[in-house]
């Protein structure tokens, strides 16, 4: 990977980890912490394309089903039990638009800018993001008591 990568993707992951754990822990009140990590299978992924002058990126942000009915309670006050398939996948596509939305407000004005689409859900039981090799990416995982988060961020 060369130099220029390298270090576009330290910035990358620099503001989205601190815009990660700046979001979880207003929305939900858990403190969070982060820690470098290979991707594991989730249940449910929000998905944003951003667009950049230089670089696009794939974002997602993964977890379990049982990890986004307790986030999704947090932040919207109802029992996790009476949470909708539905309710779930909106609000992993929300927590993607609020940190991709601080990211952008970071890079406002500056080389690093990008534009963002609207956010996706993919659900499914035990799935996975797979980056080949030579992609440049950053996978990082975010606890908040027993959750496990993750985030992927890839250069296409």
């Amino acid at each position: 990977m060369s130099e220029i990568i390298e270090k576009k993707l330290k910035i990358i992951d620099t503001a989205f980890t601190e815009s990660t754990i700046n979001v979880l822990t207003t929305m939900t009140g858990l403190l969070v912490s982060e820690k470098e990590h290979l991707h594991e299978n989730a249940d449910y992924s929000g998905v944003m394309f951003l667009k950049g002058d230089e670089y696009n990126y794939i974002f997602t942000l993964s977890t379990s089903e049982e990890s986004v009915r307790i986030l999704m309670s947090y932040m919207t006050g109802m029992l996790p039990e009476d949470l909708t398939k539905d309710e779930l996948s909106d609000g992993i596509s929300e927590l993607v638009n609020m940190i991709a939305g601080k990211v952008k407000i970071i890079f406002s004005g500056t080389e690093n800018h990008f534009n963002l689409t609207s956010p996706f859900t993919i659900e499914g039981d035990n799935h996975a993001f797979i980056n080949k090799k030579n992609i440049p990416s950053v996978s990082k995982m975010f606890f908040a008591n027993d959750l496990k988060i993750f985030l992927n961020i890839i250069i296409i």
